[in-house]
């Protein structure tokens, strides 16, 4: 694993399939909520006077985009399901560079592999299909990402900060 990024321990919810498998062309992320935009540009339209009716749009919109995240994450999980593909959780060092893994698993060195990776951030569930190369060692395998886009590199960092956020939490509660 790279020192460029931070990196925790944490069980994830994920499944590792071979890119080269019938799996592979599983269901990609979409990103957006649709009704939601759309109803972000109509909010925006109103007027400053009506702040209060602005921020009660505004709370209502962020709990209907929330709810297409949930619908549209529930649905690629069943579309990955009806592949053959269940998510396990499994105890990983996770980090924007890659995820350490405690198996070697079937892998060969190099191989190439989607990553369906589940993510518990900011009370959301978000549902990651990645892209990876597999590096076997003698303590397991290490799943290195390749070609991120910004969005998804920015929701690894986050779930990692935010882990170490609720360890602190947990050792400053441990202490008192």
């Amino acid at each position: 694993m790279t020192e460029d990024f931070h990196q925790i321990s944490a069980v994830v919810t994920l499944a590792i399939v071979p890119a080269d498998s019938e799996q592979a062309a599983a269901p990609t992320a979409s990103i957006g909520s649709p009704l939601a935009d759309r109803a972000r540009g109509a909010v925006a339209r109103v007027g400053r006077a009506n702040y209060e009716v602005r921020d009660a749009l505004w709370a209502t919109i962020e709990a209907l985009g929330s709810l297409e995240r949930t619908v549209a994450r529930l649905e690629r999980i069943l579309a990955l399901r009806d592949l053959g593909i269940e998510l396990r959780p499994e105890l990983v060092q996770l980090s924007a560079a890659g995820l350490g893994l405690q198996r070697r698993g079937p892998w060969r060195e190099d191989q190439q592999v989607r990553i369906h990776l589940s993510l518990d951030l900011r009370d959301t569930g978000q549902l990651l299909t990645l892209r990876g190369s597999v590096q076997v060692h003698a303590q397991g395998a290490f799943v290195r990402f390749q070609d991120l886009r910004p969005d998804e590199s920015d929701l690894l960092v986050a779930f990692v900060f935010q882990q170490e956020a609720k360890e602190r939490r947990r050792a400053l509660d441990a202490d008192h």
